[in-house]
């Protein structure tokens, strides 16, 4: 997205003047405006806010990228204002950030951040999300439950179980036009994953247990994550408890 003929990480102050009231850059399927960083004011509940962040990230690299502005307060999904954010130290804050992210799964999208100075210790902090390679992103919070967001014109919204299934193939797709050959995709599982520590390798050698059915993005009705977002694999291992 080009700003007054500039790139991202070429804009300034005055250049952001040019979203002020202007429809063109009205939130979409790319552009957010948040006037505040939320983990940073609301402390009773930090890791909640924390959460809604990660999955703000996830759902523009689940779409096609896009970018947040922080610090950019809006009127019916259009610029207003230039407050920024007070940020002592950029360095920390981009770390607590990307530290932050390393809890999406199977791995953090690719984001870049951009500190435009304001005044007063105060920034514009704008994040840009790359469209992700490993889509569909995932989260989870708490343990154990599992959320997947798309963006969708101005907002977030769940996804879908035939959304995810629907990544999964374009994701197979992209491997196979990429690869141009033949593959095989490994997964390997734990003789007892899960959590009633069922021996599954001796109920997948007496037919009890179809692994087809178990590993296809839904378990007991709720998306769970593959290992590369990956819905089918081709070969399965086992490791016992000597790792074999």
């Amino acid at each position: 997205m080009r700003i007054n003929n500039k790139e991202f990480g070429e804009w300034t102050a005055d250049d952001l003047q040019v979203l002020l009231s202007n429809d063109a850059y009205r939130e979409n399927n790319f552009i957010d405006y948040k006037v505040n960083f939320a983990p940073l004011l609301d402390k009773n509940n930090k890791k909640e806010k924390q959460a809604e962040f990660r999955n703000d990230v996830c759902s523009f690299a689940n779409a096609d990228g896009g970018y947040i502005f922080y610090g950019i307060g809006e009127t019916s999904g259009v610029a207003s204002i230039l407050a920024g954010i007070s940020i002592p130290n950029i360095d920390h804050f981009e770390l607590d950030r990307r530290n932050e992210l390393q809890a999406i799964r199977p791995t953090v999208p690719d984001v870049t951040f951009s500190f435009i100075s304001l005044q007063d210790d105060k920034y514009i902090v704008v994040l840009h999300i790359q469209r992700g390679l490993y889509k569909p992103y995932i989260t989870e919070e708490p343990e154990g439950q599992f959320h997947f967001y798309i963006r969708h014109g101005n907002k977030k919204q769940a996804m879908l179980s035939e959304d995810i299934k629907s990544f999964r193939k374009e994701r197979l797709e992209e491997h196979i036009t990429e690869m141009k050959k033949l593959f095989a995709l490994v997964q390997l599982i734990p003789a007892t994953f899960r959590s009633d520590c069922v021996p599954m390798y001796d109920l997948y050698r007496e037919g009890k247990l179809n692994f087809d059915d178990l590993f296809n993005g839904m378990i007991y009705d709720r998306a769970v994550p593959n290992v590369d977002g990956m819905e089918q694999t081709s070969l399965i291992y086992f490791l016992n408890d000597t790792g074999n």
